[in-house]
Parts: structure tokens; sequence; C-alpha cells
């Protein structure tokens, strides 16, 4: 009798020590995986301003807004800067020729007048918890006023147009990127996109008239008036944009 209630009490102290040690390593268990992450781990930035420096090889300066949809995934953006001379621009435009020497190469640009950028974008990011890989489509318009020296011919060319000597320039952009930036719980940060688009470029072009021609004295006069053509040609693009998020 007393071997049975000895081998009893030795069943009922192992399993309640088993039970405990089972209860306590669940119990660490979960405390580890509850343990409080820092803030900064897991915060978002959803609101940022950015600014591109491959614009400046487009002779203008752009900054950009853009605010983040957490819930969708979603960014949209606006901008707007100013722009000198878009040399690159001529790159696609005419083969090379600046739109100011269209049947007038004896045109050169003396000045320029500083004219305004616009730009807007949307975003989705593919990544939902850290906003780092992204497809997206925008617009852009940039102008440009470019001021030449058709005036020194003033004794064989004579118009009614007090700016013929300013001669404008509007490219409308639409492109189609993909991109990839650091992770959004960064403050500073680097956005990186490209892909193809399609410019649609209305810019101002001079017409001559011959009104005399002297054929002794080999003296030719011209009435000079200006109007607009049109030009369209697809485009690459390519962004490096450095920002701050808040």
């Amino acid at each position: 009798m007393l071997v049975r209630y000895f081998v009893f009490c030795l069943i009922s102290f192992f399993s309640t020590e088993f039970v405990n040690a089972q209860t306590d390593t669940i119990s660490v268990f979960r405390k580890s995986n509850t343990l409080p992450k820092k803030k900064d781990e897991f915060r978002k930035y959803t609101n940022s301003i950015h600014f591109n420096l491959l614009q400046l090889l487009r002779g203008g300066v752009l900054f950009d807004y853009e605010k983040v949809f957490e819930n969708l995934n979603f960014a949209v953006g606006a901008g707007i800067g100013f722009s000198k001379y878009d040399a690159l621009g001529q790159i696609y435009f005419r083969e090379l020729a600046p739109y100011y020497k269209y049947n007038a190469s004896n045109i050169s640009k003396i000045d320029t007048k500083i004219r305004p950028i616009y730009d807007f974008n949307i975003k989705y990011y593919i990544n939902e918890d850290d906003f780092q890989f992204y497809t997206g489509a925008g617009y852009a318009r940039i102008a440009n006023t470019v001021i030449t020296d058709i005036l020194k011919f003033g004794q064989n060319y004579t118009s009614s147009n007090s700016k013929i000597d300013e001669l404008i320039y509007i490219s409308n952009e639409i492109k189609f990127v993909i991109g990839i930036t650091n992770l959004s719980n960064r403050r500073f940060y680097h956005d990186f996109c490209l892909g193809p688009g399609y410019r649609m470029i209305k810019y101002e072009s001079l017409k001559y008239v011959l009104i005399t021609n002297s054929v002794n004295g080999s003296t030719y006069n011209y009435e000079i008036d200006k109007e607009f053509r049109n030009n369209q040609t697809i485009w690459f693009y390519f962004a490096w944009r450095m920002g701050i998020r808040f």
C-alpha cells in the first residue's frame, strides 16, 4: 500500500514539473514574439519634396511635392520649376537643328527668357510594406523663349511684329516609367526611374516674303513674320531625384 502511494506521488510530481516546464517554455516563446519594436522600425513618411537633378541637363530646375496614400499604395505628385533653354530637347527636334534656325541658318541665339516648367505624375508602389519599387506615368510642360539677332538685318528686313526677335518653344510631354526608391522609413532618399514617352512640340518659326529685289545692286528686302509649327517625337526619360520625406 505504501509502495503504491509512493509511486503515485512520484508520478504526480514529475507530471506537474513537466507541465510547468511546458508552460514556462510557451510563455517565454510568446513573450519573445511580442517584444515592442522601436517606432522608427515601422514608421512611414507619406509626404515628400524632391529635386530632379537631371532636369539641369535640359536647362531647368524642377521641384516636386508627392503625397503617398498608404492604403492604396498610390501616390500623386505635382511640381513647378523654371527653364532657361532646353538645349537637350533639340536632339530629337528637327534632326538636331535648334527651332529658331528653321529656314534661317544665319539667325543666332543671343539671349533667353526664364519660362515655367509644370510637372504632374502618379505612381503605384508594388511593395506594400516599404514603398520601394513602383510604376508610374506623368505629364510635363516645358517652355522656352529665345531672343535672336534677327534685328541686326534691319536694312533688309522689315516686320510689323514688335517681338519678331523672340521665338517661343513649348514641349508637352507624357511618359511611362518604372522606378525604385529607398525604404519609406528613410527621411532622406534617392529616386531613380526610366521609361519611354512622347513629346508634342509647338514652336514659333520665322517666315520670309520677298518684297523688293534690286537686280543691279543685288539688294533683297524681306517682310518677316512668325508662325506656329508642330512637331512630335518619341522620347526616352530618365530621372534622378533627391528629396526629403516628412
